[in-house]
């Protein structure tokens, strides 16, 4: 599969592939549990192929339109790409 959106951490120039939205979410929540309480949890972004931030994976696991990220809030009518609970959504 080829590989046209890349995901990034927050304070990080660092990216990764994004293979697809299970697999960012996943890497993300596993991100989380491996830093645990003790740090501030950095957002991941979704890049674009000109790398722009397009969407961002929550806390929960979510992947979302839009560009804010775990502690920014969402707008109404914010657009959920994927959801862990229901992948079929």
């Amino acid at each position: 599969m080829d590989v046209y959106f890349r995901a990034r951490i927050e304070g990080s120039s660092r990216t990764w592939p994004v293979r697809s939205w299970k697999q960012v979410s996943e890497a993300y929540l596993r991100a989380i549990q491996a830093c645990g309480l003790a740090c501030p949890t950095p957002a991941c972004h979704i890049l674009d192929e000109a790398g722009q931030v397009f969407a961002f994976v929550s806390l929960s696991g979510r992947v979302f339109e839009g560009s804010g990220g775990p502690m920014s809030g969402m707008k109404l009518g914010t657009r959920c790409l994927f959801d862990p609970l229901n992948p079929r959504s």
